[in-house]
């Protein structure tokens, strides 16, 4: 029964379906009048939030009187409106009450306008030219209701290639509709709607019998917002790196839009009437991106039946008439007194026609004449009506600039008679390579295909017909067809090319997604489906925006228009208010001064160049250090409006120097970043003004300018994803022409003629700004401008060459696969430094490579020759393979398939890495992606460049937020250039920088009589001395919205004295500053009408406010500023004063608004979020170098003023705002707060009682719940750097509050003083050795010293009470307990070190507070006892008058075990101890709480056999036998021999407070919380002793996890098998012999924290751990040596530093034995076996293993204490001692070196000055080990033998083999390590996306003339276009689009060429393709796999016929 009910009611539809196939009728009949009521309403809200509305509702009456079958005459009668900001409980659309309602007369015209239909389809209006543009668009809103496509006239098909029928078969199509807000697609479906329906809602069908015999049908209509021919929308802020298309259907998580109507007609398709049809528009949206409540425009309007009569008469006519094409929402003239002489009174409309209304010869009715300028009147179409004029001010049509997805197209046949018509083909802006470049290529098939369905118009299309204009004629080269009119060409989908080559018409084609019908006529005309722009904005007027309020506000045109707004006045007023109001911080929210400046920035953008001029004449004064300034708020605010007469503006105030230098590059660099429209006018007259010569020669200002320029220009003119999302391409057209010959005729060749001039001159500070400026371009063209340098034809330094390739970090994002092939070919070059690859891999990542090239990448770690980048590939891929989120997870998937072929060999973190982290925070639209990188060095632990960029990503939209790099030559070198600026004071006194005063002596003052000195052996090996590359880096900061670039070289350092002696001349008699800038965080606008014809306006943006101003005083002794001019002086004491006010405030806007311009009223539903921080003190610091002590008061700088210290504030809000109003929406009479619930309050004072300072919290929320609980769920939804990122980012939209302020005059306190000292008892050692010339002396002192500590100390050394940190006084900082604490803690420790720091706050006031912590530590190289002592004491406050102390003594036990033998290490007994004993409370003594912990340390016979049998430890057992202690396996199990991994720890206690016994066990709630899954807890039956804890820890064999028991006396627990991290594994586990640093600097950098060198019996292991054998034989060798510098070297200090004049020799004393020698400078040292015939055992040695000599005498060596040898200024020269295990340490501390010697091997540790500065048998230390045989001549030998050879000491004492070998290594092929040039720019990667290829020898003479190869005069003729080769089963297509003539064009010579191909069997997919290539797209294969390389011919160049 329901299935026949079905057919009957279907059954007439169908039937009327057919009928109206044959005929086709408009809706109403001639002869009768209809009414029609129509009712709108448009309005805001967070609906989301809470039911709070603002908007409009409208009333008014619509009459209809058919004229003819076409025209309907129609008149708006009694139109009203009513503001309405209500509560509406029962959402938007339910019933207002009246009392919210006040209807006024709406100013909307009564006059009669006429309708015209075609085939029922609105085709055009003809209104009367005296209405506004704002009563046209009302119009338009009413009419577009009546748009009824019922027949199909407008369909689109729905398969390719089927026709489309005169009208549907079907009751669902889809159709591209004009209507108010645009030309989109939209969804038809009819039904019949059944009677009874219109009973339960008589409003559908109010007349329900003028349906005569025929039905009621129900018409949906669904808009696709997302495929357009017209889109109206204004649109800023969407940056490239936002894959979203303004004003789509769905813009992310954040924004989403819907346009339904339902439309009820009476009758037959025939024959219809309209009974009611409605609309519905809503835009739903998050008001910060990334809400999860949202908020929403709604706009309904209703157009419903109420009357139908017989007319009478004639229907009047429209009075002065004009025609208006279409129904889509008119842009408007801002500025109507702008327009020429020519032009009337009415505002501009651009799709208005003076055509007549009768048909032309190719019956269209089109508008002919759109190539005309917009100030010109038209003439080119026949005009046979005098009241069709043309309305002037009539604008160009300017070709479609579409969106990335297919346009509708639809081709009509013109009439029988009509010339050969063209029809315009869409252009598409599908571009795949954008500012993102992993998503950019992770796109399907199906989407490259309907990108490329999209393209440019080709000309290699088979099917056209249509003929080419030729003024209309353009390609990727010129960029545009002619200067008035924009080109139709659009960007390929080619992320190589970027280009394409189209014409403003286009062959006849058709779209998978269907067509949109185009009538021509026989000129050369635009589509009808052409978007209107609005003229491209020049230099010295204001841009005609439209859409935005303050443009349209004033009755559909700009504000300053209005007779109450006088714009220059307007802006001085705010200007002043605004900085008046900066003087008082504190008030800044509440004052709404951020808004006001925002204000004045969208004020100014409405103002020209005169007006902005005399508002600057007006304001202008030079700033003050001190007191308000409005010319700052005026400069910041025409820098970050970013209009043409802003640059004209400040192109004028930098060359009359008004602003210059720091100043004028802030400026320039905002302006540059904040361009609204950058037109490609406006970017050459920036291109100007940044290389006038007025910027040119200011510093800081000329680097700024250049490189801010070269952002820019890739943003608006190389960037095409970014050219049209960042900038309103819908209002004004494609901005700047595609591809424009500026850019790579005029731009680059001016950057790359300054590179060469630099290069030339040697200018390091040119060379470095012009590589970056190019870089930054982003554009291909600079390939062949680096090209010369990268491939060694042209000099440059290793660390510019890797500048370059950083640089091209751009270039990556735009065009990915031209920068991939050039980086992995640099990256491949194995003749290539190490910094240039690693940079070559850090920026390849960028480009997203595809899973082969990881592959290979990954593979090739196994057998790369340089860790260093084998450590960044291996990094890059794993931290690539677990990142996050869908944009990365082909990237992802890429680089999971290449983790398991990676070299599995772990490497230490000072190689090179780069880690890709990126995390979505749960439950929030929020995300981040980051990058942290780094290249390591040669010649230290710190990386030589370092990298770190951080992504935002709010609710989709995507942004840089903080990008940070420096680089550097060498950082070492840096630091060593600057310590060479400094001189000491006191060079006799000097400690740390004692070696500047030259060569020292030892005490003796004998020196050496020894044949051997570090310079002797050089001279004797010949060893090639270093060639120091200059020093040069630079720094690269993105901050303020800004990016900026700092350079510097040797010439920059050797300035350092002058500019720091002219700042301390400056500070000594006071230096007063005052910094302030306003800028805009971020902005992004979106705009487009709604379905009232009401723009809808979103708006968000962050102004911010930073200051920092006050005066500082300073002086030092010596007097910095005194001294010679060539160095500083290092004061030894500062005194320095400080009045400061730091500011930070921000606002965050988000406005969801729509504008009623005829009312001049904006609703508003928004969001306003405040964060502020403002610290004004006053400082005084003193820092006392020479006693080690420094000190900082502050105090506020206001006594008697409060002081908002902190504020946070978010208010949610709807308001209705008066446009004409400059006051910020928050100070509006209409603005009203959203509240949700009462809020919950809070207000209290803290720090009064503890402190003295009042500090008064207020805090005010909304939220539901603020416990712990919030808190947890926050921090779970975050990762630490999200948490950093998003700290004040919420879910749901509260009303929030926070305030701290400080109170003066609750305050007691007037100031604090932060004082820290610090000594030790290292000047106490030094005076008792000052001349240690004996053993005795020796013995004397440490005996003397060890004795002193015993007396001062009371105790014996076993002792560790805690009374020994119970000092006599705790007066703050005192000496006294200082020096207590050092004799204390020294205590019974032989040969004790020992420091104290103490630290001290103290609050100063009517009553003085004092906070109050003194640690000490003392240990002993070789005593086993250390001991730390703490003391903490507090002094009586005004909240508690008792004092507090805390005692804490600790004592451990750290036997020293061997480290050179596995054998003897297992044997050893490692078990440590630590005692500790602490009281604390009001006194530290009897009554005090106490606390008394033992714990000890051992290993466990499980961790000793796991040690024993695991592999390393047989292979060791094995290396034994044959005397090999110390290859990397010996000393890696050595090290791990004696780990302690079972430990158990005795708490005993007695009276404990209750709260502390309370915070011990919320402390184990915690831990229990955490640890859950591996408890086992027993609360019953615990008969424990109370006062008694013990803990129980036991690891696991392999320390991955440990056991924990702990007992307590009212419980037990066992966390088992509780996981160890890798990172906390060297933390937790101890060793006696390291300490934690040590063990985790030593597991971070795998064993090269202090890099070793191991010298056996017969074998050498190198620093960087290359093993080869050696047989030494009697004949001194080379172990280590400092490698001379060059005689030219700048280094001023290259014969002053002490690690220079470092040699050590080693040979054979017997068969097993080794004799080691040090040289230090003239003192040499020499280590012999103890058995050795020339040595002697002193009384003291015990069972050492060798013997130490001093300048040829014996020395004692001893366990039980330190030997040493003091230079002539009394510092240590060398210390000694024995290991119980018999081996001797040697340290020489000044030099940085150790030696473990035991007679039969040495282990050479030498500290990180030495990386990269060393030669000898140990390698060179530079991290590499490829490296590691290099020779005396600075070569590198291939056979250790020959290598070792080379390094004997050929002197008279050498015996043996070693001069033999060492003759033969002479004649041995010997490979210097030079940089190997190498081919990585391709011919075809240097000319990528050019119509025009050249030839590597024309490319390098363009290089050399700067210009480009490509031919101007024939610039049209060459086109790229995807290559087809049939091939059997498989078609196969180029990857990129490759050079061919276009018709009427001819190759000038045919050339062969290998191209890749990617092949697809034949199938629909194949033919798919092709097809898509013959209508003149060009497909993007660029991401599909390379099937094969095939060679074809392509022309050599192409000319006209």
């Amino acid at each position: 029964m329901g299935s026949s009910l079905r057919d009957k009611m279907w059954s007439p539809l169908i039937v009327f379906l057919v009928v109206g196939l044959a005929t086709a009728e408009n809706a109403w009949k001639p002869g009768y009048e209809y009414k029609y009521q129509i009712k709108g309403r448009t309005l805001a809200a967070l609906h989301q939030v809470a039911d709070k509305y603002v908007g409009v509702v409208s009333r008014a009456t619509l009459t209809l009187q058919p004229q003819s079958s076409n025209a309907v005459l129609a008149r708006i009668s009694d139109a009203q409106f009513s503001p309405v900001q209500a509560s509406l409980p029962g959402g938007w659309a339910s019933r207002i009450p009246e009392k919210e309602l006040n209807y006024k007369s709406l100013p909307l015209s009564s006059k009669p306008f006429q309708i015209k239909f075609k085939n029922g389809v609105v085709d055009e209006l003809v209104v009367s030219k005296d209405l506004s543009n704002p009563e046209v668009n009302l119009i338009k809103s009413v009419v577009s209701q009546l748009q009824v496509d019922t027949h199909g006239e407008n369909e689109i098909k729905w398969h390719r290639g089927s026709q489309a029928p005169k009208r549907p078969s079907e009751s669902v199509f889809r159709a591209m509709e004009d209507t108010v807000t645009g030309k989109c697609e939209v969804m038809y479906d009819i039904s019949p709607l059944p009677m009874y329906a219109t009973q339960v809602n008589p409003e559908l069908a109010p007349m329900p019998e003028l349906r005569g015999d025929g039905i009621l049908m129900d018409i949906a209509k669904t808009k696709n917002f997302s495929n357009c021919d017209k889109r109206v929308a204004y649109h800023y802020g969407i940056t490239g790196l936002t894959d979203w298309e303004p004003a789509d259907n769905e813009m992310g998580h954040f924004f989403s839009r819907s346009g339904v109507s339902r439309i009820v007609i009476s009758g037959s398709l025939k024959e219809y009437t309209i009974q009611s049809s409605v609309t519905v528009n809503k835009v739903i949206l998050s008001p910060a991106l990334y809400n999860a409540q949202k908020g929403m425009v709604v706009s309904r309007m209703n157009v419903t039946l109420i009357s139908r009569r017989s007319s009478s008469g004639s229907p009047p006519s429209v009075p002065n008439p004009q025609r208006v094409k279409d129904l889509v929402y008119d842009y408007n003239d801002p500025f109507p007194s702008e327009r020429s002489s020519s032009s009337a009174k009415s505002p501009a409309k651009g799709n208005k026609s003076s055509e007549s209304e009768s048909q032309s010869s190719s019956s269209s009715e089109n508008d002919s004449s759109d190539s005309q300028s917009n100030s010109q009147e038209s003439g080119s179409s026949s005009s046979d009506s005098s009241e069709s004029v043309e309305r002037p001010g009539h604008k160009r049509q300017i070709p479609k600039r579409f969106r990335r997805s297919a346009p509708q197209q639809k081709n009509k046949n013109a009439s029988s008679g009509s010339s050969s018509s063209s029809s315009e083909n869409d252009s598409s802006d599908s571009v795949s390579n954008g500012e993102d470049s992993s998503s950019s290529e992770s796109s399907s098939e199906s989407q490259n295909s309907s990108n490329d369905s999209s393209s440019s118009n080709s000309s290699e299309s088979n099917s056209s017909s249509s003929s080419r204009s030729s003024s209309s004629s353009s390609s990727c080269s010129s960029g545009s067809s002619s200067s008035d009119s924009e080109s139709s060409s659009s960007e390929s989908n080619d992320s190589d090319s970027n280009c394409s080559d189209s014409s403003s018409s286009s062959s006849s084609s058709s779209s998978e997604s269907g067509s949109v019908s185009s009538a021509s006529s026989s000129s050369s005309s635009s589509s009808s489906s052409s978007e209107e722009h609005n003229p491209k904005p020049g230099m010295n007027k204001a841009p005609k925006i439209p859409l935005l309020p303050y443009f349209i506000g004033y009755e559909g045109n700009a504000i300053p228009t209005s007779k109450d707004i006088e714009p220059v006045s307007a802006v001085k007023k705010l200007c002043s208010q605004i900085a008046s109001e900066l003087q008082h911080p504190s008030t800044i929210p509440q004052k709404s001064t951020l808004s006001k400046f925002a204000i004045v920035v969208r004020l100014v953008r409405t103002m020209n160049a005169e007006q902005l001029q005399k508002a600057v004449s007006q304001i202008y004064a030079p700033i003050k250090s001190s007191g308000e300034n409005p010319w700052t708020v005026l400069r910041d605010a025409l820098a970050a409006a970013g209009t043409g007469p802003c640059l004209t503006t400040i192109k004028d105030l930098i060359k009359s120097r008004k602003i210059a230098t720091e100043e004028a590059a802030e400026i320039f660099a905002t302006l540059a970043a904040s361009a609204r429209t950058p037109t490609a006018e406006f970017l050459k007259a920036l291109f100007a003004l940044a290389t006038s010569p007025e910027v040119t020669k200011q510093p800081l200002l000329n680097s700024t300018a250049i490189l801010s320029f070269a952002n820019l220009a890739r943003k608006a003119q190389v960037n095409n994803v970014t050219a049209h999302n960042l900038y309103p391409v819908h209002a004004f057209g494609r901005l700047s022409p595609i591809n424009p010959k500026a850019v790579a005729e005029e731009y680059i060749p001016y950057m790359a003629k300054h590179l060469r001039a630099a290069v030339k001159d040697g200018d390091s500070h040119k060379i470095q700004v012009y590589i970056r400026a190019l870089g930054n371009l982003g554009h291909p063209k600079i390939l062949s401008v680096f090209e010369p340098y990268l491939e060694g034809k042209e000099p440059m330094s290793t660390f510019q060459r890797t500048l370059m390739v950083t640089s091209l970090n751009k270039l990556a994002k735009v065009f990915p696969q031209v920068a991939r092939r050039v980086l992995f070919n640099v990256y491949q070059n194995l003749g290539e430094s190490h910094e240039v690859r690693c940079a070559a891999v850090l920026v390849l990542m960028r480009t997203a490579p595809p899973a082969f090239m990881l592959q290979r990448m990954a593979e090739f770690t196994n057998r790369d020759p340089s860790l260093q980048v084998t450590a960044v590939v291996k990094s890059a891929i794993q931290s690539a393979a677990a990142l996050q989120g869908p944009h990365h997870h082909e990237f992802k998937m890429n680089a999971k398939a290449a983790a398991n072929l990676l070299n599995p060999k772990p490497l230490g973190i000072h190689y090179s890495r780069q880690y890709l982290q990126s995390y979505m925070v749960k439950e929030m639209g929020l995300a981040y992606r980051r990058e942290l990188s780094w290249i390591g060095s040669s010649d230290g632990l710190l990386p030589s460049s370092a990298f770190i960029s951080t992504r935002y990503n709010v609710g989709g939209w995507k942004s840089q937020n903080m990008a940070l790099a420096m680089m550097t030559s060498s950082f070492n070198d840096l630091v060593d250039a600057v310590s060479d600026q400094f001189e000491d004071s006191d060079s006799s006194n000097s400690g740390k920088h004692g070696s500047k005063s030259g060569k020292k002596s030892s005490g003796s003052g004998s020196g050496s009589h020894s044949p051997f000195t570090t310079e002797k052996i050089a001279e004797m090996l010949n060893i090639e001395p270093s060639d120091d590359e200059q020093v040069e880096g630079n720094l690269l900061v993105r901050y303020m919205g800004t990016s900026r670039f700092f350079t510097f070289d040797n010439t920059t350092i050797e300035n350092l004295p002058a500019l720091l002696k002219s700042a301390a001349s400056a500070l000594r008699s006071g230096h007063k500053f005052n910094y302030n800038k306003l800028y805009n965080q971020f902005a992004l606008t979106l705009a487009f009408p709604t379905e009232t014809g009401l723009p809808f306006v979103y708006s968000i943006k962050k102004p911010t406010y930073i200051s920092l101003r006050g005066e500082v005083q300073a002086k030092s002794h010596p007097d910095m500023a005194s001294g010679s001019r060539d160095s500083i002086r290092v004061p030894e004491t500062i005194n320095s004063t400080a009045s400061l006010q730091f500011v930070y405030s921000t606002r965050m806007t988000a406005k969801i608004s729509f504008v009623a311009p005829l009312t001049h009223t904006r609703y508003i539903a928004g969001v306003q979020k405040n964060i502020q921080v403002n610290v004004p003190i006053k400082a005084t610091f003193d820092l006392d170098a020479e006693n080690s002590e420094a000190s900082v008061t502050l105090q506020p700088l206001y006594n008697n003023r409060e002081a908002q210290i902190f504020h946070y504030s978010t208010i949610p809000y709807t308001a209705k705002h008066n446009i004409l109003d400059l006051t910020p929406v928050s100070q509006g009479s209409n603005f009203k707060p959203i509240h949700v619930r009462e809020p919950m309050q809070m207000e209290t004072t803290v720090g009064k009682d503890s402190t003295g300072f009042a500090f008064r919290v207020k805090y005010a929320t909304e939220q539901k719940y603020l416990d712990y609980q919030y808190l947890y769920e926050k921090a779970q939804r975050h990762d630490a750097m999200s948490l950093i990122l998003y700290p004040w980012a919420e879910r749901t939209i509260k009303y929030n509050n926070i305030n701290v302020v400080f109170d003066p005059q609750r305050s007691n306190s007037k100031s604090v003083t932060f004082t820290a000292s610090y000594d030790d008892n290292s000047d106490d050692s030094q005076s008792s050795h000052s001349s240690s010339d004996s053993d005795e002396s020796d013995s004397a002192s440490n005996e003397s010293r060890a004795h002193s500590g015993k007396s001062n100390s009371g105790k014996s050394a076993g002792s560790s009470s805690s009374s020994m940190a119970n000092p006599s006084t705790s007066k703050p900082v005192s000496e006294k307990r200082q020096q207590e604490f050092l004799r204390r803690a020294s205590s019974g420790i032989k040969n004790a070190s020992a420091s104290v720091l103490d630290l001290a706050v103290e609050f100063n006031g009517n009553k003085n507070i004092a906070y109050v912590a003194t640690a000490a530590y003392a240990s002993s190289e070789v005593d086993e006892t250390s001991r730390a002592l703490f003391y903490f004491y507090k002094s009586p406050t005004y909240g508690n008058s008792k004092p507090y102390e805390v005692c804490a003594a600790a004592k451990g036990v750290y036997p020293n075990v061997p480290l050179m033998n596995i054998a003897k290490a297992l044997r050893a007994n490692p078990t440590s101890y630590v005692s500790s004993e602490i009281s604390f409370g009001e006194k530290c003594g009897s009554g005090a709480a106490q606390i008394s912990i033992s714990a000890k340390g051992e290993q466990s016979q499980e961790r000793k056999e796991y040690i024993r049998r695991s592999p390393m430890a047989q292979k060791c057992m094995s290396l034994m036998q044959s005397g090999s202690y110390l290859q990397p396996a010996c000393r890696n199990i050595t090290a791990r021999a004696n780990f302690l991994d079972s430990y158990s720890v005795n708490i005993q206690y007695e009276k404990l407070p209750a709260a502390f016994k309370n915070f011990t066990y919320k402390a184990y709630s915690v831990a229990r919380y955490l640890g859950y899954p591996y408890l086992d807890e027993n609360t019953i039956n615990v008969h424990n002793k109370e006062g008694k804890i013990t803990v129980d820890i036991d690891f696991e064999p392999d320390l991955k996890a440990a056991n924990v028991s702990l007992t307590a006396p009212s419980f037990e627990a066992d966390f088992d098998l509780v996981r160890v991290g890798q990172w906390a594994r060297p933390l937790a586990v101890q060793h006696p012999s390291w300490n934690a640093a040590d063990r985790f600097l030593t597991y971070a950098l795998h064993a090269q924290w202090t890099a070793s060198c191991g010298l056996d019996r017969d074998s050498v292991s190198t620093f960087d751990n290359k093993t080869y054998p050696i047989h030494l034989g009697k004949c001194w060798h080379v172990m280590m040596t400092s490698q001379p510098e060059d005689d030219d070297s700048s280094s001023s200090s290259s014969n002053d530093d002490l690690t220079a004049e470092v040699t050590v020799l080693v040979r054979d004393a017997s068969s097993h034995e080794k004799e080691v020698k040090v040289i230090l400078g003239d003192d040499v040292f020499d280590l012999k076996p103890s058995g050795s015939s020339s040595s002697k055992k002193s009384s003291e040695s015990g069972d050492a293993d060798g013997v130490v000599y001093f300048n040829q005498k014996q020395r004692s060596v001893s366990y039980r204490k330190i030997n040493n040898v003091t230079d002539s200024d009394g510092e240590m020269l060398a210390f000694w001692y024995a290991l119980p295990s018999g081996a001797i340490i040697f340290e020489a501390p000044q030099h940085e070196i150790a030696i473990m010697y035991n007679g039969e091997a040495a282990w050479l540790e030498a500290g990180s000055t030495y990386r990269g500065d060393v030669l000898g048998l140990c390698g060179t230390y530079d991290s590499e080990p490829a490296t590691d045989f290099t020779s005396p001549k600075s070569c590198i030998l291939e056979q250790p033998k020959m290598f070792a050879a080379s390094w004997a000491v050929p002197d008279q004492t050498c015996q043996g083999e070693a001069k033999e070998w060492q003759r033969r290594a002479a004649s041995a092929p010997c490979f210097n390590q030079t940089f190997t040039p190498h081919d990585v720019i391709t011919e075809e990667d240097a000319n990528s996306g050019y119509s025009s290829r050249s030839s590597k020898s024309s490319r390098s003479s363009n290089a050399q003339s700067g210009r480009s190869s490509s031919s101007s005069s024939n610039s049209g003729c060459t086109q790229h276009r995807t290559k087809i080769i049939e091939q059997g089963t498989q078609t196969c297509f180029s990857m990129r689009p490759q050079p061919t003539c276009a018709n009427n064009c001819r190759a000038t010579g045919k050339v062969e060429k290998s191209v890749d191909v990617h092949c697809i069997a034949n199938s629909s997919a194949s033919r798919h393709f092709v097809e898509m290539v013959k209508k003149g797209a060009n497909p993007d294969f660029s991401r599909k796999e390379v099937s094969k390389t095939i060679k074809i011919s392509v022309p050599q160049g192409c000319t006209s016929n």
